[in-house]
């Protein structure tokens, strides 16, 4: 993966935090295939419909391409009906060999509006039935008629790229509830920990707004550097706080983000972010920190540790000084350890909390943390509020 710029408050640095708050100067694009306006951090959601093979080609191929052309025929079961002949136009359904063609031509072609043949697309898309792994492995941690808690695995999803792909924790969930979950926060690729479901739109508006007014408490543990800047807060420090903006910075089409404002466009202002970390314990190589976002910035929890000088162990986006040791770091060392939240049913408060997995268990004894303190940490943070 590409490295980014260097320097304490340059680094390509970031957050694992969830609930977006909204801009006055939001970025838009035009889609390359309907041509309508999408808010810039929507494009890909706007796609999932409007164009799902753009997102990811294989599977279309593999399965997308098929589960469209069922459903629609299961839901129009006459060749004339004129949704049926508007996503076989569109998607080149009609007969093995056929182009797919943008909705302009399919308008042309229906003698249609544009907006009318757009609208029937992104219909018939969205009532895909959601795949459901079923065989796929799925740890619930909490789970009653309103919601689900599950302990994501690194190296899955939230979301699949697509509704027409699987692999992802909402598919695994969907498999397990029989409908598709209401997915309330997201997780970074790579990030481990609690994962909140909603059941039904009531739930998951309720913990969202909580979300959104930033009622949620959010715990992290790090397994960070040790700090080796003199300057560096998380050095000599059992509790500290960082306050600083962050702003995305396009990157090779990579979701990057950076505290250094004089890189930034003035179209993508940076947005205010504070983080405030307990150091949990040290050893002479490295520093085992709890984090709590208290905005939700993409990727905030990396930015901010990297600019406390003490970036995060096996984050190849943010560690100036990262070098690739899969065997000891097979991803970044960072886990989201608790969540505290009204219920939206009982109105009680409600803490998760998901164990610091195997893998950081290995990492700190190896570095001569003892693991069990990232646990207990988490605990007693949870029953203090």
């Amino acid at each position: 993966r590409g490295r980014g710029e260097t320097g304490r408050h340059g680094r390509r640095r970031g957050s694992d935090g969830a609930g977006a708050s909204r801009s006055k100067h939001q970025q838009q694009q035009c889609c390359p295939f309907c041509g309508a306006a999408v808010v810039e951090r929507a494009l890909k959601r706007h796609l999932a419909l409007c164009a799902p093979e753009t997102l990811d080609p294989e599977g279309w191929q593999a399965g997308g391409k098929k589960a469209v052309a069922a459903s629609v025929a299961e839901r129009h079961p006459s060749p004339r009906a004129w949704p049926r002949r508007v996503v076989s136009f569109r998607f080149g359904l009609a007969r093995e060999g056929d182009e797919a063609l943008p909705p302009s031509e399919v308008a042309r072609l229906m003698h249609a509006d544009v907006e009318a043949v757009t609208a029937t697309i992104r219909a018939e898309v969205k009532a895909v039935p959601f795949v459901r792994d079923a065989d796929e492995p799925l740890e619930v941690l909490l789970s009653d008629d309103w919601l689900m808690a599950v302990n994501k695995r690194p190296g899955v999803p939230c979301t699949p790229r697509s509704r027409l792909a699987g692999g992802s924790v909402a598919n695994a969930a969907a498999a397990r509830l029989g409908t598709e979950p209401h997915v309330l926060h997201r997780l970074d690729l790579s990030t481990s920990g609690v994962l909140l479901l909603g059941k039904n739109r009531a739930s998951a508006t309720s913990v969202m707004q909580q979300f959104e007014r930033r009622e949620v408490e959010k715990l992290y543990l790090a397994l960070c550097r040790r700090a080796g800047d003199p300057e560096g807060e998380a050095d000599g420090r059992e509790a500290f706080s960082v306050r600083a903006p962050i702003a995305r910075m396009p990157v090779g089409g990579r979701c990057v983000r950076t505290t250094d404002t004089a890189k930034v466009s003035t179209e993508a202002p940076p947005k205010p972010a504070r983080t405030d970390f307990t150091v949990v314990a040290c050893s002479d190589a490295a520093t085992l920190l709890l984090a709590r976002p208290r905005t939700g910035r993409t990727h905030q929890v990396r930015l901010h540790c990297a600019y406390a000088g003490a970036a995060i162990l096996g984050d190849d986006l943010y560690d100036a000084e990262y070098t690739a040791e899969p065997a000891l770091y097979p991803r970044h060392m960072l886990h989201a350890a608790g969540v505290g939240f009204t219920h939206p049913g009982s109105a009680r408060r409600v803490v998760v909390h998901a164990p610091l997995p195997e893998d950081m268990r290995k990492a700190c004894k190896r570095l001569g943390i003892d693991p069990a303190q990232a646990d207990g940490a988490v605990k007693a943070a949870l029953a203090k509020r």
